[in-house]
């Protein structure tokens, strides 16, 4: 983006508060030896909860409400209970079919967003992130054999999803910018916590084309019908 560009953006901004109450800042910086051009939306009240954004290459850090980040773990335990309840009329020889999908079938599937979404936790209570090799090996964080049925799923997920949207009350705005870090690695406790809704988005997603392919109709589990229910 070019300054002359940014500035027509911030007067057409300014003409038709299209934004919004907000201020419109533009600043250079210097990324890789190249002169790069960060456009800036700041919104002045706190009390929204709404991020600081950047436009173009040069981006920084974006920090993030606790209200928002509640919104998302709440919005990903509804998710997994509706496509629980969906997989729950399915038969013990459907759940388990291979379907070669990553985790090969619904019930490793969903068995591998369960065992992420507490290893994860564990680790946020523990503050402690492990060996960077271990992260994401999921034979140091799965039940042993045998493991979970989709029944013992139900019951032990509400554990996990409850910790989880304690564990986000409770962090203060510092704690939600700080870092969780190991003994090589590290990460930003917001950053992780979009991660693990991510992640469980991505295979619940995974779990949708899997009843399909069944024959069954996955349960709408999308974002925005969270937001707006219908009746």
């Amino acid at each position: 983006m070019r300054a002359h560009e940014a500035a027509r953006l911030a007067a057409r901004a300014k003409k038709t508060n299209y934004l919004g109450n907000c201020c419109l800042s533009v600043a250079y910086t210097r990324w890789d030896g190249r002169r790069l051009l960060a456009v800036k939306l700041s919104y002045p009240c706190p009390t929204i909860g709404l991020p600081t954004l950047s436009f173009g290459r040069y981006t920084s850090a974006v920090p993030i409400s606790s209200q928002i980040l509640l919104s998302q773990v709440d919005y990903s335990t509804w998710a997994n209970q509706l496509l629980l309840s969906a997989c729950s009329t399915l038969t013990p020889e459907e759940l388990n079919r291979d379907l070669k999908a990553s985790h090969s079938s619904i019930l490793q599937t969903l068995r591998h967003i369960y065992y992420a979404e507490r290893v994860w936790l564990r680790r946020l209570q523990a503050d402690s992130l492990p060996p960077g090799i271990e992260i994401g090996n999921q034979q140091l964080f799965r039940d042993p054999d045998p493991e979970p049925d989709l029944q013992q799923l139900q019951q032990a997920w509400p554990a996990t999803s409850e910790g989880l949207h304690k564990y986000v009350e409770s962090l203060s705005e510092a704690e939600i910018t700080g870092e969780l870090r190991g003994i090589d690695c590290a990460i930003l406790r917001w950053k992780l916590l979009l991660h693990m809704v991510n992640h469980s988005t991505l295979h619940r997603g995974q779990v949708a084309s899997m009843l399909r392919q069944l024959g069954k109709q996955p349960p709408n589990t999308d974002l925005f019908s969270y937001y707006f229910p219908r009746p």
